[in-house]
């Protein structure tokens, strides 16, 4: 495996992230992410495979858009969402 992080702790993160997202949000809402990953911590197809996963549960809808990057804020972190909805 490439990355330090598995696809449950994946899931979970993109769940709570997308979760507080889409609180409150009309079901014809539209969602646009980035999803900021560093290469080497975060294998890709794992991330893909939980925004997957948690799209299924939603009810709006959601445009996902994967980017790796070298670095994020600190050397702790291993995965940077930005999310907006459209009423």
């Amino acid at each position: 495996m490439e990355g330090d992080q598995t696809e449950d702790s994946l899931t979970r993160a993109v769940d709570y992230a997308l979760g507080k997202l889409t609180r409150e949000a009309p079901a014809s809402s539209a969602l646009t992410v980035r999803a900021f990953y560093r290469t080497g911590s975060v294998d890709v197809k794992d991330l893909s495979n939980a925004i997957s996963t948690v799209r299924c549960g939603l009810q709006v809808d959601l445009g996902t858009t994967l980017v790796p990057v070298v670095a994020l804020h600190d050397e702790n972190t291993v995965l940077s969402l930005c999310g907006l909805r459209f009423q």
